[in-house]
């Protein structure tokens, strides 16, 4: 087991056992030592005390010279004692008599000794009685203590095994019952300190998901503990007057996201519902417009119709605005990956601000620095790069009412297949505070209300460049100093297209061209607006078309499928009374399979501009998809790529 998989109460027994057991280990080691020391010394202790007994025995049989009486002695005194070995040597050292015994090579023998001396012998009685005459018998006195020789007994230590094991196994008895005794007292004590600890872990632990029994403390543990346990009560009451607040919070929470949801969807639909009412009638005021410019004016007259249309302009780009700036939020902008000439969309760009720059008196410049010979064409989106840069340029002259605005394009080819584009549009106008620096980008906001009713706009011109520029790769920066002018820069990564020779000669389109084909061509106008018919109608009239009108989807699906299909293309509106246009498409599809005509492009002409609006349109049958206001050269593109010439 893992020490971090410890329980408490397994540390706990730990903690109890260890010095328990460290310690008799050591007192076991230490007496058991002992006691073996001790059978030693009681081995030797007797061994020696045999051989002492055992040296009067012999004495007379040794002075006598009876080998068969000494041997006789000692073989008794071996059976009896621990010794292997016992010798009877004479004074001279030679062995008279020996017996032994077979024990292991290979444990330890310890010999003994103990002198034979002639025994002094009392004759006090036999003089007194005139039995030895005590003056003329000295022999006695003179070999009284002398030596006659030796006893020496040999013993194994091997006598001690079954002793030792007697006492090992005594010690691992005693060891094992202390161990056990040592081990139910930790177990239990343990167990004391521990459950306690583990219930309040198991109270706090359901803190969060339901409501503890609190009243279930142990009231025996230590005050420590019953401090402790308090404690947690407290916190457990906390904890719950928490939760009960943070789930208030978090209803009013899910009630204002419940809100701010309705809001955003209301912002969305009225964006949408604002989008079409708008775009219907700047569809007719548009289309008007350019038919007004093609009829013979006087100057003054021409102005106005110029003044008009590019009052309109401004009014669709900021519809634009609103509308590309809601499908960021949503997370449904998608941009275009197509090849495209980068310098002539900046030149253009440029150029369509000239007269705003000139109307204002101030020095207008364009300069390219880089790499632009290397790289005729890359890959990106055209529009939204073109709508990043006239953000910029528009600012720019906006709030510059003297001296200059300066557009440089920086382009760094990086290899042969990426490059960089580094953009800056500077002007010498009012600069921005240090202090608006960090909300600038933020949506609606404006440097100054005050300047804002006299240069217009809403506030979403910046935080769309920003968020344009970051969907495509890049970044966007800004260098500005209070009264001193400022300079916005944005850097793009792109992929170069190497364009074929001769590409734009072979699909260039003339403008000058404004018929379809050679033969007059037949054309129906399913739309409930009638200026919008007027439109629509003069601009395919214009292209050599022969056109017919119709107010709804009921009408043109009842002329078709009655009378058969003789139109060479369909513009259809997609938002009518009755049957829209989408149902429209459905049955005339259904007409087409029966027999009942020949399959017409069908060509969406709506001011309905949400990212899902084409995809349904071609899902409903028809063949492209043309948002209002639709432009001149947008629906003779669009007719030219479906028709045959």
């Amino acid at each position: 087991m893992k020490a971090a998989r410890w329980t408490l109460y397994h540390r706990l027994l730990l903690l109890g056992m260890l010095p328990a057991v460290a310690m008799f280990v050591l007192m076991l080691l230490f007496f058991t030592q002992a006691r073996l020391e001790d059978a030693r010394q009681g081995l030797f202790q007797s061994t020696q005390l045999t051989a002492d007994n055992l040296a009067p025995a012999v004495e007379f049989p040794l002075m006598a010279g009876n080998q068969a009486e000494l041997r006789g002695i000692i073989t008794q005194t071996l059976e009896r004692s621990a010794a292997h070995r016992i010798e009877v040597v004479n004074r001279d050292g030679r062995i008279v008599a020996e017996v032994s015994e077979q024990t292991p090579s290979d444990t330890p023998v310890h010999r003994f000794s103990s002198p034979v001396r002639q025994t002094a012998i009392n004759l006090g009685d036999a003089t007194s009685q005139g039995l030895i005459n005590p003056t003329t018998n000295t022999d006695w006195k003179k070999s009284s203590g002398r030596r006659l020789g030796e006893i020496r007994i040999a013993v194994s230590e091997a006598e001690l095994a079954g002793e030792q094991e007697e006492i090992l196994w005594t010690s691992a008895g005693i060891g094992l019952i202390l161990f056990a005794a040592t081990f139910l007292f930790s177990g239990r004590l343990a167990h004391r300190l521990s459950r306690p600890i583990e219930r309040l872990a198991d109270t706090v632990q359901k803190l969060p998901e339901e409501d503890p029994d609190l009243s279930r403390r142990d009231t025996r543990v230590a005050r420590e503990l019953h401090s402790l346990q308090q404690a947690v009560e407290a916190m457990a009451y906390r904890l719950r007057s928490a939760e009960a607040e943070r789930e208030v919070s978090f209803r009013e929470l899910d009630q204002a996201r419940d809100k701010a949801e309705q809001a955003n969807r209301a912002k969305s639909d009225f964006l949408a519902m604002m989008s079409h009412e708008l775009r219907t009638p700047l569809h007719g005021i548009i289309g008007m417009l350019q038919f007004l410019e093609e009829e013979p004016l006087n100057a003054h007259q021409a102005d106005y119709v110029v003044t008009a249309r590019r009052s309109t302009e401004d009014l669709l780009v900021i519809i634009n605005d609103l509308l590309d700036f809601s499908r960021i939020e949503r997370g449904r902008l998608e941009l275009e990956d197509a090849p495209f000439d980068l310098r002539s969309v900046i030149e253009n760009c440029f150029a369509s601000f000239r007269h705003d720059a000139e109307g204002n008196q101030l020095t207008y410049r364009l300069v390219f620095e880089g790499d632009w010979q290397k790289t005729p064409e890359v890959f990106g989106d055209p529009g939204r790069l073109r709508q990043v840069l006239a953000h910029l340029i528009g600012n720019a002259i906006k709030f510059t009412p003297e001296g200059e605005v300066t557009v440089s394009a920086t382009w760094r080819l990086d290899n042969e297949s990426e490059g960089t584009l580094i953009c800056q549009v500077s002007d010498s106008g009012s600069g921005i505070p240090t202090e608006r620096l960090g909300d600038m980008f933020g949506s609606f906001e404006q440097m100054d209300i005050s300047a804002s009713r006299g240069s217009g706009g809403t506030g979403l011109g910046l935080p769309l460049v920003q968020r344009l520029v970051e969907l495509m790769g890049g970044h966007v920066a800004v260098d500005t100093e209070p009264g001193c002018g400022s300079r916005f820069r944005f850097v793009i990564p792109m992929k170069v297209h190497d364009r074929l020779p001769g590409l734009d000669e072979a699909t260039g389109v003339s403008e000058s061209t404004p018929a379809i084909g050679t033969r007059t061509r037949e054309a129906l106008v399913v739309e409930d607006n009638p200026v919008n018919q007027r439109v629509a109608a003069r601009q395919l009239e214009n292209l050599g078309f022969h056109v017919r009108c119709a107010a709804s989807g009921t009408a043109a699906v009842d002329d078709i499928c009655d009378n058969g299909n003789r139109y060479d293309v369909i513009l259809m509106d997609c938002q009518m009374p009755g049957m829209d246009g989408w149902e429209a498409t459905r049955r005339l599809r259904a007409c087409e399979r029966q027999g009942q005509g020949r399959r017409t492009p069908i060509i969406a002409m709506t001011a309905d501009v949400f990212e899902d609006t084409e995809q349904s349109c071609l899902e409903a049958g028809m063949d492209a998809y043309l948002p209002k206001p639709v432009r001149r050269h947008g629906l003779r593109d669009t007719l030219r790529g479906l028709l045959p010439l």
